[in-house]
């Protein structure tokens, strides 16, 4: 834990306990978003269901990050695995906490923990009217390496990369859908006996 501006911070994996409530902040992001139109944010909604973050989950519980503030759940970090880098879909404080430090504590966090040999590369795009996210992404050494216009249902964005070094062999690839979801199952009931 570490204390800035007076709160206490942490930063952890989910639990299955935590599923739906970051499932819940995140449609609630998505819906308020001044970022997005309306149909990025239908199309998200769709691509985000709680299913796909069981899935993440069940590859690796820090694919979706609590983040804390005085003990209370306070923000989240969603991430997958994308061919060898890491792809951070979203990063998110609630609305009480954003002038606490807690964004900046969360990404030094996140870099430290996924900075571990796995990756080439985490990668992620902001909207460019995004001003708090570019303004820390550049702050924690996040290189922008292209400016999409109209990439995204015709809107603007800037995809931004964090270089690592991958030394441990091998790839963490995520499997979604019905049949990862039945394999998990089945992995869980051997895991029993």
């Amino acid at each position: 834990m570490e204390t800035i501006l007076q709160h206490e911070f942490a930063s952890r994996p989910a639990t299955r306990a935590d599923l739906d409530w970051v499932h819940a902040k995140l449609m609630q992001a998505i819906d308020t978003s001044p970022y997005y139109n309306d149909i990025f944010k239908a199309w998200e909604k769709q691509r985000m269901s709680r299913a796909f973050l069981g899935d993440l989950y069940q590859l690796d519980p820090w694919y979706v990050i609590v983040l804390e503030a005085d003990g209370e759940r306070a923000g989240f970090q969603i991430s997958g695995p994308d061919c060898g880098a890491l792809f951070l879909y979203w990063s998110y404080i609630l609305a009480a906490y954003r002038q606490s430090g807690l964004a900046v504590y969360g990404m030094r966090q996140y870099l430290a923990h996924f900075d571990n040999g796995d990756w080439h590369k985490i990668s992620t795009l902001s909207r460019t009217s995004n001003r708090a996210a570019i303004v820390i992404m550049r702050r924690f050494g996040w290189i922008e390496v292209a400016r999409l216009g109209n990439h995204i249902f015709g809107e603007d964005y800037l995809q931004f990369e964090y270089p690592l070094t991958k030394t441990r062999p091998g790839y963490k690839l995520l499997r979604s859908g019905r049949r990862a979801r039945l394999a998990a199952i089945v992995r869980r009931a051997l895991l029993r006996r």
